[in-house]
């Protein structure tokens, strides 16, 4: 896939209040595809060796279990060798994955024991 960048690219600029979803950034929460940088209840921001088709399926880390998420390729950023920021969006994200986001924005950014 080639690298794009398109207008939301560009949402890191946007104030806080002008988001019509509120980042949670994490310093705990990682997937399959690498270290989760935020997360709203639209997608995430992570960061990854290379970048993902279109549609990908990977896993969220939990300290219960794996977290199973479908997301699309919304935008991405090459920042070096084998060092890319992905911007995804979740497609039919599930409660479980709800009630994960809704955990970790209440603890700061951390992840909570049981997301459930």
């Amino acid at each position: 896939m080639q690298e794009t960048a398109t207008s939301s690219d560009h949402s890191r600029d946007v104030p806080d209040d002008r988001r019509s979803h509120i980042r949670v950034p994490q310093s705990e929460l990682h997937c399959s595809l690498g270290p989760v940088l935020d997360i709203t209840s639209a997608g995430m921001r992570v960061m990854c060796r290379r970048i993902p088709k279109d549609e990908v399926k990977f896993d969220l880390n939990t300290t219960v279990d794996p977290l199973p998420v479908r997301a699309k390729v919304v935008w991405a950023k090459r920042l070096g060798f084998r060092k890319h920021e992905v911007g995804l969006h979740f497609i039919q994200p599930s409660p479980e994955l709800g009630n994960l986001i809704r955990c970790c924005s209440t603890l700061d950014g951390k992840v909570c024991l049981n997301p459930a």
